[in-house]
């Protein structure tokens, strides 16, 4: 006689294998989704490094106080605005890695007192950037980036020797464990993400 049908431990088996591979595949998606995270948060990073430089190249406007703070950033002449603010070229732009200590987000910063470096009140509008969610700098070395252009400068990149000549962050998903280091050089203006 035919035996028509499968027998309960067939079907056990048949759910347990299908559960294994369903669970293998969610993982593995779940983890690529993460690296896809990271790996966006770098090349953000990245661009608005380059940002920076451009807009150091180019001379970019801001709205500047008296202060010499960018207008809307916490400046004595923000409850003035546009008034108390006026349109002047900006040399110098940074970028500050890690700007809060909490390694959760930086700063990009028009540095319109010439200090060559970022004091709160300078940074540009929408240029405080926060990581997502998760990721944090896991550790940044040589955390503020300066770029400035004039005729005088015909590079907007600075000279330097010894360890202070690149500027590394390195990105760190705690969802999934994974890095993403981005380095930068200061006398090229090369960004690098690995």
């Amino acid at each position: 006689m035919l035996r028509k049908g499968f027998t309960i431990i067939e079907v056990l088996i048949m759910v347990m294998v299908f559960v294994l591979i369903s669970s293998a595949v969610i993982a593995n998606f779940s983890s690529a989704r993460g690296s896809a995270r990271l790996r966006a948060a770098a090349q953000e990073l990245a661009a608005n490094i380059k940002r920076a430089q451009a807009y150091a190249y180019a001379n970019t406007q801001q709205s500047v106080c008296a202060d010499n703070l960018i207008c809307g950033s916490g400046s004595a002449c923000d409850a003035l605005a546009p008034a108390g603010c006026t349109a002047t070229p900006i040399l110098s732009y940074g970028v500050v890695l890690d700007a809060n200590s909490d390694g959760k987000a930086y700063v990009i910063y028009a540095d319109a007192d010439n200090s060559g470096s970022y004091r709160a009140g300078e940074a540009i509008p929408f240029g405080t950037i926060a990581l997502p969610s998760g990721i944090t700098f896991q550790s940044v070395v040589n955390n503020n980036l300066l770029y400035s252009y004039s005729q005088a400068n015909s590079a907007p990149f600075v000279s330097c020797s010894g360890g202070g000549c690149t500027t590394t962050a390195v990105l760190y998903d705690a969802n999934t464990k994974a890095v993403k280091t981005v380095s930068i050089s200061k006398q090229t203006g090369t960004v690098s993400i690995y």
